[in-house]
Parts: C-alpha cells; structure tokens; sequence
C-alpha cells in the first residue's frame, strides 16, 4: 500500500497518463518539465517522510525509467540544496518556467572540471564533464568539480550561459537514449561553490540519495513484475508461476528492506547511512534492489521467450529491444573507446556467471584450511610473500598512520609489519582459526585489534586514513566485491591511503580474477576522486595504491 497523500496520488496517476510512453528524446523534455512544475520538491529525506518520497519515484519507475532518471536527479539536487545551502538562492527571479535541475558528478580521469578563477564563492569553470543526463533540456546543475590543491569541490550554474556548450560527444546508453548522456564543456562558465571543499560527499544526505536510486529500481522491477503475472494468469504454466513467486519474494524482502531503511534515516538524519544506503541497493537479511531486479527479469524472460518488449510495443517502466549486435550502428558503439570502457566493466558480471560458485561458506572454507596447516599460503617462509610484503610497504607514501584497517589478515604476518607504522589497526579475517593464530602472532603489540568480521557484510563503522586489501577481494563474487570497493574508497580520511594487492596466477575457489578485482577497485577510487600514487604489474601480483593526497612523497616533504 502506498504512503503518498491521497492528493499526490491523484496528481500524479493523470499526469503519468497524459504522457505517451515510453518518452523518447523529443517528449522526455516536456514530460520532465510537467512533473517538475507538478511536484518541484518532495519531501527533505531523514525529514520524517523519507519513504513517501521514495514512493513516488518508485511510482514514476514504473512507467518510464528515463523520466524518473531525470526526476530523480532533479529531486536530489534540491535536497543537496537544501541540506549544504538553505539560506542561498541559485535561480535567477525573471526564470519564468519551473527549473529543472541536473546533477553531474562523473569525472574523466585526468580531465576532471576545475577552477579557471575563484573570487570567494563565485567561481569560474573550465574542462569537460562526461554523461550529463538531460543536459539538451535542464535548466541547471550542480557539478562536481576540483581547485587548484585538487580539493573536491560542488557548484551550481544555470546552463544556458556563454560558457557552457553542450556537445554531441557521449555514450551512447540504448535503454536510455532517451536521456541524451552527453560531455558537456565548460570555458569560464560562471557557478557558485554550494557548502564547503568535500562537503558533497561528507554529508549524511549523500548516501540518502543512494537509497533513493534502490527506489527507482524497485518501481521498475514492480513494473516488470506486473507484465509477469499477466502472463501467468494467461498461461498455465507451473514452471512460469514458480518464477512470479520468486519474484514476488524478491520483491516483498526489497519493499521491507526499503521501509527499515527509511525509518532508519527519518530516526537518525544525521546518522552516517552507508550501510542502510548499501542494503537497499544491493544486499541484507532480505535483499536489497539489485537482487529483486535480477529475479524478477529473469522471471520475465521465462515467460516471453523472444524479447521482452518489442519495438512496436514499447510500454511499462521504457524498456526498449535493443538492436541487435550484429548491426552496423552496433558494431560502431563497440569500436568507440567509451563503450569499450564500458565493456570491460562488465567483465566481473560475466566472470560472477560463468565461474563456479563459492564456498557454502567462506569461513568453514577458511577453518579447513588452517585446521589442515598452521600457515597453509606459507606467509612465514616464503621469498614471494617476503618480497611481495616489502614492496607494498614501500608502496605507502606516509611513512605514518593514525587509524589503519586490514581486512584478511590471515595470521597477521603483513599486520605485524603495520602495527609498527600505525597508532591503531583493525586486523579482520573470516575464519575463526586465522583470528585466533593473527592475535597470537600480534599479542605484543597493544595498538592492534583482531575480529572475525566477514566482508562486506561486517564493514566497520568510521573513517581510516590506511585501508589495505591484500589476498581476498577473488574470493568474493563482484557484487560483494563492489560493495567492498565502495565501502573502502568512501570509508577513507582526508589523507587517505587505499592499498590492494593480490595473487595473478587464480585459485580454486576464486570466483574473480586479480585483474578483474583490481579493475572494480579502481573504478570506485574513480567515482571517490582517489589519485593513482603506485601502480605495479609484476608476474605474480598485481600492486595498486590510491590516496586522496594529490601530492607525492618528495612534494610533500618539501611542502
């Protein structure tokens, strides 16, 4: 049942109806420009009324996932607005028309939009942001940009000024073409800086915000659902209803999952809200969004044998058959250096489809291990781990740490050579036996503490200014070791350091490859504005160092 006012409701079934869906490039501007001028800002998250807010983009999903792309968008940048800015006003009094905002914070690496000039909070921008959504039609924007120290930065800007130039260049999204996911680029355009350096990703309503996007997906996943028991009120199909069930589960553990976190964030609003934020999206108890979605396409892929919605029957959620891959205007895409990019991020989905399945469990897998052997990866007397140890020490660039975090430590033979440049580190592993055997190699050294934590699920609370991951991450499928990526990168100080480093050579129970996992870690110190500090490709591992510092060793000594 939904929450939305009776009011609300009403409003927003007529004007989903009046729209021709799905909407294309030519009608998603006005579609956006009616629901803006409808509904210009939803409920504040963490203001009491969270979940009413999700709802009515969960209700927009269902009918077109472009439009809510958008939307969503729009209703983030208000509340950014609201949380970083109250008192400021970004629209010019003569605007006519109801504003419609865009949100850009995707980076180019190493053409990231920077200042040109700055005069207090006035600011001039130059550079190239990548996939602006809705750029042809919004009216303005809040970009992520750096000054001249590399400090993250946030600013809004009215987009129809002189400096500003939205191109053709851009990646080409088929199930979204609507959305237009341009470069735009910037030559003294004029904006003015909202809240203080890194304050975007600082405040509590960053990982609001994330929540809201599982409420897109959940509305979509609704939709499809619907289309699937339609079908199997048509069919009598045992096998086709066993798949509306599943769905359906999936589904009823998403909308829970939705509702905990919700009242989580309207309890706690200044709470930090990444775990809620990364439960709703992809995993818990009872599943987050990513999981519901997954189940409920594959259900509908059991019930339409050929594709899912043709393209003489574009309806629900603006799902489009995409052209096929043989086709020339493919086979272009694929020869573009974006979508090559593109490609190989997906290299973990397929590997997590193709690879066998892990362990029931990765701490019984552990314990065997260690019950059979003392040190079964001979951490003690091995020349490789020795040599492979000392080169990621040397790869650090503070010679010391305040709060350091090593996930598999194993028996704690790399964390006794932390513990000497650390005020305090958190040793983890998932295997009872290793905790044990860590503690008793580590008992001298009253700065170290050891659990039995398993990854992501356990991440800890709080920001550690060193973070190393060292022989795990493949156990992980890419899922988890996404969530994982993302928990380090974000889970970071000022000064932080993230470490990885990892075995090239594969396992037997391995479900990513080294360079797989060191890929999906460099993308989230991407999305985190982490700066690549040391990058080793040896024969045997692969060695990658990021640090939101933007100086070097040397440039900082002389500092």
């Amino acid at each position: 049942m939904s929450d939305l006012p009776a009011h609300w409701q009403a409003e927003l079934d007529a004007l989903l109806a009046s729209e021709s869906m799905p909407l294309d490039a030519t009608t998603l501007a006005g579609a956006t420009a009616r629901l803006a001028a409808a509904f210009p800002a939803l409920p504040m998250p963490g203001a009491g009324n969270t979940l009413v807010r999700w709802q009515l983009l969960a209700e927009v999903a269902a009918h077109d996932l472009s439009l809510v792309k958008i939307y969503e968008a729009h209703a983030d940048a208000r509340a950014i607005l609201a949380e970083l800015a109250p008192a400021a006003r970004f629209e010019a009094p003569s605007l006519r028309a109801q504003p419609v905002w865009a949100v850009w914070a995707a980076r180019l690496p190493g053409n990231e939009l920077s200042f040109a000039s700055r005069d207090g909070k006035d600011v001039k921008l130059a550079g190239t942001k990548a996939w602006c959504s809705g750029a042809r039609f919004a009216t303005h924007a809040l970009v992520t940009c750096v000054d001249a120290d590399g400090s993250d930065w946030l600013a809004a800007l009215p987009i129809d000024q002189p400096g500003v130039t939205v191109s053709a260049r851009g990646w080409e999204a088929v199930g979204m073409d609507a959305t237009q996911s341009v470069e735009v680029d910037f030559a003294d355009a004029h904006a003015t800086l909202v809240g203080d350096a890194g304050a975007y990703v600082r405040r509590p309503g960053f990982w609001h915000g994330g929540a809201g996007i599982a409420a897109c997906w959940y509305g979509a996943a609704s939709a499809l659902a619907a289309r699937l028991r339609d079908a199997a009120q048509r069919r009598d199909n045992p096998y086709l209803r066993a798949h509306l069930g599943a769905a359906d589960v999936a589904l009823a553990g998403a909308r829970a999952c939705l509702r905990e976190c919700a009242a989580a964030i309207d309890t706690a609003p200044r709470a930090h809200a990444m775990r809620h934020a990364l439960r709703a999206l992809c995993r818990g108890k009872r599943g987050g969004q990513y999981p519901a979605c997954l189940r409920t396409r594959d259900g509908c892929g059991a019930a339409v044998p050929r594709p899912l919605v043709r393209a003489r029957e574009r309806r629900s959620a603006g799902l489009r058959a995409p052209e096929p891959c043989g086709s020339r205007s493919c086979r272009a895409r694929r020869r573009d250096p974006r979508v090559r990019r593109r490609l190989a991020a997906l290299e973990p989905v397929i590997a997590r489809i193709t690879m066998e399945r892990p362990p029931a469990s990765l701490a019984s897998y552990f314990d065997s291990k260690f019950a059979a052997s003392p040190d079964p990866w001979r951490y003690r007397d091995s020349w490789y781990e020795e040599r492979k140890r000392a080169l990621l020490l040397a790869s650090l660039p503070r010679e010391r740490y305040r709060k350091a975090f090593e996930p598999g430590c194993a028996i704690g033979a790399l964390s006794a050579d932390l513990a000497q440049r650390c005020e305090h580190l958190l040793c983890a592993d998932f295997s009872p036996r290793a905790v044990a055997a860590a503690r008793a190699r580590l008992v001298a050294f009253a700065n170290v503490d050891v659990h039995a934590l398993a990854m992501p699920r356990d991440w800890p609370a709080g920001q550690f200014d060193l973070i190393v991951m060292s022989e795990f991450a493949y156990y992980l499928n890419a899922g988890d070791c996404t969530s994982l990526a993302t928990l380090a990168a974000s889970s970071l100080a000022a000064d932080g350091t993230l470490a990885c480093c990892h075995w090239r050579h594969g396992g037997e129970t391995w479900m990513l490859q080294s360079v797989q996992v060191h890929g999906i870690f460099a993308q989230a110190a991407a999305n985190a504005a982490l700066h690549a500090v040391v990058q080793v490709d040896d024969t045997d591992f692969l060695l990658d160092v990021w640090s939101r510092d933007r100086l070097s060793v040397a440039r900082r000594e002389r500092a």
